[in-house]
Parts: C-alpha cells; structure tokens; sequence
C-alpha cells in the first residue's frame, strides 16, 4: 500500500548557508519505503520540445530531490507529468534518468543565482 501527500511545502538548508524551499505537488511513498515526486506541468508542448522543455525542469525536481535528502528521505523517482502533451492529447510522463547529474545541476544554478 503506498502513502501520498499533495502540495507539500518543504524546505531545508541542503549546504551552509543555502536552503531549498518549494512545494511539491505530489509525494508517494513506495511499498520500499522510498519517495516517488510527482510535478504536474500544463505546458503546451509537444514532440521534440517536449523533451527539451522537460529537461529544462530537472534542476527543479533535483532540488527537491536535495531537500527531502536532507529530510532522511530516500527518493526512488522524480517525474513530470505534462496533463495534455502526450499522443492524441494524453498525459505524458517525463522522469528524471540521471538523478545525480541533476543534483549537480540544480546545485550549480543555486550558486550562479547567489553570486
């Protein structure tokens, strides 16, 4: 049986003097345990800017990702969900492959928006 928890603010201080704060649309916890972060985006993209726009997201997801982290959680899966961007106007689901490659990058654009 899984948990879940929509519109979660969190927050957490993820490096000295550098907290992370946002609110999560959804939170799932799985039968291990781990977290599954659901987004949901209304973009109206499609095809190849699909992907593209949904990469763009990472940092975003990747900084929750670091702040349930700092939490004590464990986060199995982050994904997009784009409500009508899919085949013939379905949802379309975007997860996060290289969780520590965006970890990297959200860190990285923390710093360049604190210079």
């Amino acid at each position: 049986t899984q948990n879940s928890s929509r519109e979660a603010w969190v927050a957490a201080e993820i490096s000295d003097g550098i907290e992370v704060e946002g609110s999560i649309d959804l939170i799932i916890q799985n039968d291990d345990g781990s977290m599954t972060i659901v987004d949901y985006k209304t973009d109206q993209v499609k095809g190849e800017l699909l992907n593209e726009r949904a990469r763009g997201y990472e940092p975003q997801l990747a900084g929750y990702v670091l702040v349930l982290e700092k939490l004590g959680m464990r986060v199995r899966d982050a994904v997009l969900i784009f409500a009508d961007s899919g085949a013939g106007g379905t949802a379309f689901e975007y997860f996060v492959d290289n969780m520590e490659a965006a970890k990297s990058a959200a860190i990285a654009e923390i710093h360049a928006q604190i210079r």
